[in-house]
């Protein structure tokens, strides 16, 4: 069975070697401690880096660090979040979701390569090889955290699309640590559901409750290619 269900997510037709992405909550965020808690000045700095590869304003970037610091978790890691507004790339390769507290949330997908996971949003797209799209990018990122994997994808008119070679599982934190784990969960489109492979994730956020943890990955139905979270 896919993960348990979720709001609607918004998606976006993009070219044809192009997923369409679903702008939606991809990490479940536990309660708020609602204590304050330490965070070092090299965290900071991170934390500030971050915001300002995602294009948070300086005061609104200042306003996010003071609330963590106070306890509490960023709208973009709560799952009862709604965005307040969201904008696509030219491409439709990703989308950025902005909350009312000011953090925001991209996803992408783009074309792998060998080096750590990107924190900004990506304007490519996977690589056509033999039918498949290879070495697709599959990613999430906030204001403290992120994390992607790698996959291929094959659509299909017949209703056999197919999911293969899940690898370079990664993710990163500014302010604590994070665990990844992904994998197929079925390989070929069948009447029991979509081709479908997974990323779960947990990232420690200093002393804030047990962190944040959820689930992402990529559906392929047919000639539909959807993100999911």
């Amino acid at each position: 069975m896919p993960p348990r269900s979720q709001p609607a997510c918004r998606s976006l037709v993009a070219a044809a070697s192009l997923l369409a992405v679903g702008a939606c909550s991809l990490i479940g965020a536990t309660p708020a401690s609602a204590e304050p808690v330490a965070i070092t000045q090299q965290q900071v700095a991170g934390l500030h880096a971050r915001m300002d590869a995602l294009g948070v304003p300086a005061q609104t970037q200042v306003a996010l660090v003071a609330k963590i610091e106070a306890g509490s978790i960023p709208d973009s890691a709560r799952p009862d979040a709604v965005p307040v507004s969201s904008s696509s790339a030219d491409d439709g390769a990703s989308v950025v979701d902005v909350f009312a507290d000011g953090s925001r949330r991209t996803m992408s997908t783009e074309g792998a390569d060998d080096g750590a996971p990107s924190i900004e949003s990506s304007k490519s797209g996977c690589l056509g090889s033999g039918g498949w799209n290879t070495n697709c990018k599959i990613s999430i990122s906030d204001i403290f955290s992120n994390a992607s994997f790698v996959v291929d994808y094959q659509t299909s008119s017949s209703g056999k699309a197919k999911v293969r070679d899940v690898r370079s599982a990664r993710c990163a934190n500014t302010i604590g640590g994070c665990s990844v784990s992904a994998s197929v969960k079925r390989a070929t489109q069948s009447s029991a559901g979509p081709a479908w492979a997974e990323l779960t994730y947990k990232a420690d956020v200093v002393h804030i409750g047990s962190g944040v943890s959820g689930a992402f990955g990529i559906r392929v139905s047919g000639t539909s290619v959807s993100l999911y979270g």
